[in-house]
């Protein structure tokens, strides 16, 4: 019995030293009561994002997370749609101070990423790992543009051999995230100027060295290292050699057998990778057919051995196929007309035409009459769905007092996680769902551009159920005429 407690004793001691917290406090100035959100990088190769917490900035534009974490990982910080990027350590407790935030209605943020400037101290002193990562990118960039026309224009290694050398050298003092974070940002240079042959770059800094899923100058520097390397035929492999695999066999073991022909993929973690990191190649490669990628990552989020890789594959197969037909459209969440929360089960049994409106777009708001004008013969089956994503909580009213008569409107407001799973990346912007709330086209054409060529189909279906049910109702059966 002592021999139990005492190996349980150490197991949860064990397991309470690798759950350390961290703690992200701070203020954002110009917040005004928006939300905030903390994510960790989940996975680099899909660029998913692991939710930690949400909550709305406090008084003074206060806020404060607490987590547990068991290794050096990246965190994105989000208010609005505009981020921050930093890296923490377990156990540490961080100082996050934000005082240009700016939100601006009409800026794409899709198209035109906008990020935070922000200033990060560990409590008690500077935030010594950020420092040093930043400070080496910087020098970095500096070296590269003093000596770029030796090192991509006259493919002098030399040049990179001394980058290395500083890499090696600062190696000897940092800790071991910052040491693989010098080393594969500068082998990155090494990559990307071909000033080394491959195979001594592979053998130095992939064969026979961990994979290292949470730094990301590993995964630019291995996903760099193997660009289009499967279909350009710089290898032993090209599209040709993989075309029976991907599109006959459709078999995710027959792809990776025949990836193995390269002689840097024979290690099955590395080829499993090199896959993943050129999978968006590959699908919009013509050659390959779509549904026979998508059936082999399917396996490989099943078979593979690796954890990483099969969460990968699944990310894949959710980000290509979300918004395809017969796909269930994201959670819609909002306020109506009345005040109240809106009931989306009230538009179940309707086709629905979503749009997604801002006060700021007038070709958003010109639309509505001409598609109201385009589905009004068919207003019992079908339903003009306007979406607000204004930040001004009064464009609902105007909104209402204007258009209630021709749409349904719900205001949603400029919620970054709602824009997100909507992929809402330009205004206006339509969908078309079926009576289950089910995609039929994502995103639809505008009224002039084709909309009204993608509804005839449905226009069809409702006329064809409205002559059937008006049969049935001129249908009286043979017995029942005296009655």
């Amino acid at each position: 019995m002592r021999t139990f407690f005492s190996t349980f004793f150490v197991l949860c001691s064990l397991w309470l030293a690798a759950q350390q917290y961290v703690t992200v406090q701070g203020s954002i100035e110009g917040a005004d009561g928006r939300q905030i959100s903390l994510f960790l990088m989940h996975n680099y190769l899909t660029d998913s994002l692991q939710l930690i917490d949400q909550q709305k900035a406090g008084e003074e534009d206060l806020f404060y997370f607490r987590f547990p974490l068991k290794q050096v990982r990246e965190c994105v910080f989000e208010c609005g749609f505009q981020r921050a990027f930093f890296f923490v350590e377990p156990g540490k407790n961080y100082e996050l101070r934000i005082e240009d935030f700016d939100y601006n209605d009409q800026h794409n943020y899709f198209l035109n990423p906008k990020y935070l400037r922000f200033k990060l101290s560990e409590s008690g002193g500077m935030d010594t790992l950020n420092d040093a990562a930043a400070n080496f990118s910087f020098h970095c960039a500096q070296y590269i543009d003093a000596y770029l026309p030796e090192i991509y224009r006259q493919r002098k290694g030399r040049y990179l051999d001394t980058l290395m050398v500083l890499a090696d050298t600062l190696n000897a003092y940092g800790k071991e995230f910052l040491q693989n974070f010098y080393r594969y940002h500068a082998a990155a240079y090494t990559n990307d100027s071909r000033t080394h042959s491959r195979q001594p770059v592979f053998k130095q800094y992939i064969d026979g060295q961990d994979v290292l899923y949470h730094n990301p100058a590993y995964m630019d520097f291995f996903c760099g290292f193997f660009e289009k390397r499967l279909i350009s035929g710089s290898g032993p492999l090209d599209s040709y050699a993989l075309e029976p695999a991907i599109n006959h066999s459709r078999d995710f073991r027959v792809l990776m057998d025949t990836l193995g022909r390269d002689t840097l993929l024979r290690n099955e973690k590395i080829r499993e990778l090199a896959f993943l990191c050129n999978f968006n190649d590959l699908y919009n490669f013509p050659r390959f057919r779509k549904d026979a990628l998508i059936e082999i990552l399917q396996q490989m989020s099943v078979q593979s051995d690796f954890q990483e890789h099969r969460e990968a594959a699944a990310s894949f197969i959710h980000n290509n196929l979300r918004f395809a037909i017969g796909k269930d459209a994201p959670f819609l969440k909002g306020v109506d007309c009345q005040g109240n929360m809106f009931d989306v089960d009230s538009l179940k049994q309707k086709f629905v035409i979503v749009s997604f409106v801002k006060l700021w777009c007038q070709k958003c708001l010109s639309d509505i009459k001409l598609i109201h004008k385009m589905i009004a013969p068919y207003r019992e089956e079908m339903e003009l769905l306007l979406v607000s994503l204004d930040d001004d909580p009064d464009a609902r009213e105007w909104l209402c007092r204007n258009y209630g008569t021709l749409a349904t409107i719900v205001y949603v407001g400029a919620d970054a996680a709602f824009v997100r799973d909507w992929q809402v990346k330009s205004f206006p912007m339509n969908v078309i769902l079926d009576e289950e709330g089910r995609f039929l086209r994502y995103p639809a054409s505008q009224p002039l551009e084709g909309l009204e060529l993608e509804l005839a189909p449905i226009f069809r279906k409702i006329q064809k159920e409205r002559t059937a049910r008006k049969k049935k109702r001129l249908f009286v059966p043979e017995g029942l005429q005296q009655y």
